[in-house]
């Protein structure tokens, strides 16, 4: 009889028991509503991700369209601000930084420039947008400290003629055997003086020879290059358009000691100047047709401007296959590529 009333005791749950089910019911809900709530409210800022990269994108080339159109750095970070606002962003939410502050072409970066676009002999710069707005939490705001996560997107981009030169265009032209062959140092003297190797003529022939040029259309007044027009190449105050088989005229007038002077003030301590490659024109030899850019390291140190003058320095790379270039007035560096604004990060 004991036996059955056992069985029977095990069968029939006490009222204790059974009140344990709520607690455990109620936690497991918490649990299912905490990790519910965590992948909509982290899909909730992943969309927000999106938003803010696609506004960072849009920011960073509206200020590299700014910088391509010549604005220079109040005018492209205004440009870079009011994109943001444009798509639903307050000016606080937006930081700007030229030159930007990390990746690439940040510090230590291997595109880092410190150009800043303040002036137009800064230019190009590179441009960082960073959008940051905290994304406010629904359900996972129950967890201690998850009220909201902090989002950020980020773009870099940078505008502007990639196929020119701001400035940094010199009044120079070399004989494409300079480039095809090696020079003997890294001197080059002015075919314009005796004591310049063979031969003596209006065009370069030789790899060790430079000659002051203009670029021009045959027929031209200004064909016949002058110191002036070749300061005002040397300090980019002469907008010209530049295009392959285009006239090179030779130094037949002007000093062409100041305008190598003029280049060594430009240059006091070295720079990248772009310099035409010549060829003589079938149809009249002692006439020079462009056939190609290169970028060239102009070495003051090795330059004298009273001897000939000598120019001193080291071809860098070709540009031509960049050509048609346009080069504008400006300052800065070359920069070689296509025309326009462009995101690089």
């Amino acid at each position: 009889m004991s036996l059955g009333i056992t069985r029977l005791g095990r069968l029939v749950r006490r009222p204790a028991d059974r009140g344990q089910i709520v607690p455990l019911f109620a936690i497991g809900l918490t649990v299912l509503v905490a990790a519910t709530g965590l992948v909509i409210d982290t899909g909730g800022a992943w969309a927000q991700k999106r938003n803010e990269q696609r506004t960072a994108d849009l920011a960073a080339l509206a200020g590299a369209t700014a910088e391509a159109n010549g604005a220079l750095r109040p005018a492209i970070i205004q440009a870079v601000i009011d994109s943001a606002v444009a798509n639903g962003y307050q000016p606080g939410e937006v930081t700007v930084n030229i030159p930007p502050t990390s990746g690439k072409y940040g510090p230590g970066g291997s595109g880092y420039s410190p150009d800043d676009c303040s002036t137009a002999a800064l230019a190009p710069c590179w441009i960082e947008v960073i959008v940051s707005r905290p994304h406010q939490n629904t359900f996972t705001a129950i967890l201690p400290g998850q009220q909201q996560w902090g989002v950020t997107a980020r773009a870099v981009s940078v505008g502007g003629l990639y196929n020119a030169t701001y400035a940094g265009a010199a009044p120079i032209m070399f004989d494409l055997s300079a480039v095809q062959t090696p020079p003997n140092d890294e001197r080059f003297c002015n075919i314009k003086s005796s004591t310049c190797p063979s031969p003596i003529d209006p065009l370069p022939a030789n790899p060790n020879q430079f000659q002051w040029t203009e670029f021009c259309v045959k027929g031209d007044p200004h064909c016949n290059f002058d110191s002036a027009r070749g300061k005002q190449l040397i300090a980019g105050t002469l907008p010209l358009t530049i295009t392959q088989w285009m006239d090179l005229g030779p130094n037949n007038t002007g000093q062409h000691v100041d305008v190598c002077k003029a280049l060594v003030d430009a240059y006091p301590n070295g720079g990248t100047i772009v310099v035409a490659i010549s060829a003589p024109d079938p149809a009249d030899p002692k006439n020079a047709l462009l056939i190609g850019i290169w970028t060239f390291a102009f070495d003051p140190t090795k330059t004298d401007c009273t001897k000939g003058p000598i120019i001193g320095g080291t071809f860098v790379n070709d540009a031509t296959t960049t050509l048609p270039l346009t080069i504008v007035a400006g300052g800065g560096k070359p920069e070689v590529g296509q025309f326009g604004a462009r995101l690089v990060e």
